[in-house]
């Protein structure tokens, strides 16, 4: 058999013998990290998603210029990086119908799948666990990313960090998000200085070949036969 031929086969073999895995990638902006990911994996109730990041705005940036960034898009996460009573944190929230910037949107049943969460905390509040009958989000194009009828999330509007956000913090319940665990404290109304604003859509992570024992073992006996051959000629 000839070495080419020979490689081949073992190439082959190793890729055969190598179980698919899959990677989640964050490809663009800057506050989202894995482990971050892995949390949202969790709330997502999803194994393993590949982010892609569609806007990141800093101070100074418009409503407008968000809104621009994230229009015509599905299932949208837009994550806060704010400074709460001298503290460091991630607050967002997930749409799963977008933003489109008219106005109130009331999820019911299946639809029903929107959440806020803080990262930092490891704190996820899902909808319809507030108070009844109240909005998922508000879509305004002054405001940014902003959910709950009370609101349970509010970022500012019209200029980023121009304005605290806030977070209503009801422990047993929001406006339209409840849970155990407040946002950040147990206040009726939790104000902050927001950083920034990133949002990321997301899809299903693709998969990828995992180095096995045979697929070494495989790459080994290629370079002996190389080395063998090269004596030979």
């Amino acid at each position: 058999m000839k070495l080419t031929n020979f490689k081949a086969l073992l190439l082959a073999t190793a890729m055969a013998a190598s179980p698919a895995v899959t990677a989640g990638i964050i490809t663009g902006g800057d506050t989202l990290d894995q482990e971050g990911a892995n949390l949202l994996e969790r709330y997502l109730g999803a194994e393993d998603l590949d982010f892609i990041n569609i806007s990141n705005l800093g101070q100074g940036a418009t409503s407008q210029q968000w809104h621009s960034d994230v229009l015509n898009y599905r299932d949208v996460i837009s994550i806060y990086d704010i400074v709460f009573e001298g503290e460091s944190y991630l607050l967002g929230g997930y749409s799963s119908v977008g933003h489109d910037g008219l106005g109130y949107s009331h999820m019911y049943g299946s639809d029903n799948t929107n959440f806020i969460f803080n990262l930092t905390k490891d704190v996820v509040r899902y909808s319809g666990t507030g108070y009844l009958d109240q909005y998922d989000q508000y879509d305004s194009e002054s405001y940014f990313a902003t959910f709950g009828g009370g609101h349970d999330l509010y970022g500012g509007g019209n200029v980023l960090g121009a304005g605290s956000g806030y977070a209503y913090a009801y422990q047993s319940g929001g406006y339209s998000y409840g849970g155990p665990e407040a946002l950040l404290n147990i206040n009726s109304s939790n104000s902050f200085t927001v950083l920034g604003l990133e949002s990321y859509v997301y899809t299903a992570a693709q998969s990828v070949p995992e180095p096995s024992t045979i697929a070494i073992f495989a790459l080994g006996l290629m370079g002996l036969a190389s080395r063998r051959f090269k004596k030979q000629s």
